[in-house]
């Protein structure tokens, strides 16, 4: 599963940007995906059972995001492949002509992060170093996430209609988490959530569009109509087309080309799900994207 290829690279790479800090590391986003797709259903596991059906894209594609920065960690010096991982034939399907370039950016992140740790002698990371990596490993996410999309269509297919539009849109809008470099470490989710997903797959029994989200007793009315949302919008962005997609992609990397917007957005964001806030928070993006400030995004 994907977390054995995760683990390593905790272990590995924590003492290269978190001084001890593991909550720290940008990969812990993998871990709490990984984790949602588990309890919801979506890796097509019975309850209980850690494994991934072949025939889940959800798995398919999380299990690829996970093996692509581990292989690539091997190839920038930072660790060995696991001997099962090999047998298993995951470094193999990781040496896709269609993931080489995924696969050199997330060497590079790797590379990248080796050099300074020679340099700067174990130093932690400042937050300007922090954001500029996040960028890096929204950059290596995201051709990871546009290769594997076309590879896994048989997969894709045998899901729900409603589900269907919402794993397209799931997938397309990490170019819009990656305009702003959204944070992805532990303690940044623990402050902000991981998200109002749903808790099931969408237009399953039978259900086909319909993408009502049932919350059960886990959920809270609140909560489940906060999902609802979260899961139209993500639903629309599946349905632009490309002009419509490149408009929003640009509204956001407007706003994302200023450090102090990225480090500020997050909040302004959340409050577009409040009813009290809404309206300030939509002047607040309006007046980012109108004077967005100078550029300065520093690299690693």
């Amino acid at each position: 599963m994907g977390e054995k290829r995760l683990a390593p690279l905790f272990t590995r790479s924590d003492g290269l940007l978190l001084h001890g800090l593991p909550s720290a590391h940008f990969l812990w986003g993998y871990a709490v995906q990984l984790d949602w797709q588990w309890r919801s259903g979506r890796l097509g596991c019975e309850a209980g059972d850690s494994s991934i059906a072949p025939e889940s894209w959800w798995g398919r594609m999380n299990y690829t995001l996970c093996a692509l920065p581990y292989v690539a960690a091997a190839d920038a010096g930072l660790l060995e492949l696991d001997s099962e991982f090999v047998a298993s034939g995951g470094a193999e399907e990781a040496s896709r002509p269609e993931f080489a370039e995924a696969r050199a950016l997330w060497a590079e992140l790797w590379r990248n992060l080796l050099h300074r740790l020679a340099s700067a002698g174990g130093a932690p990371l400042t937050d300007r170093e922090r954001d500029a990596l996040q960028s890096e490993a929204w950059k290596a996410h995201t051709a990871s996430c546009n290769a594997s999309t076309p590879l896994y269509s048989a997969e894709f297919a045998l899901l729900p209609i409603a589900e269907q539009s919402f794993g397209a849109g799931w997938a397309r809008f990490v170019e819009v988490l990656a305009a702003i470099h959204w944070r992805t470490d532990l303690d940044f989710i623990a402050q902000t959530g991981a998200g109002y997903l749903p808790p099931h797959v969408l237009g399953a029994a039978g259900q086909g569009d319909d993408s009502t989200v049932r919350g059960g007793d886990t959920c809270s009315p609140e909560d489940v109509a906060r999902i609802q949302e979260s899961v139209q919008i993500t639903r629309q962005t599946s349905n632009l087309g490309d002009s419509a997609l490149s408009l929003m992609l640009r509204f956001w990397q407007r706003i994302g080309r200023n450090f102090q917007c990225r480090v500020a957005a997050p909040a302004v964001i959340q409050n577009l799900t409040k009813p009290e806030a809404k309206g300030s928070a939509a002047a607040q993006l309006l007046w980012w994207f109108l004077w967005p400030g100078k550029a300065d995004k520093a690299p690693l």
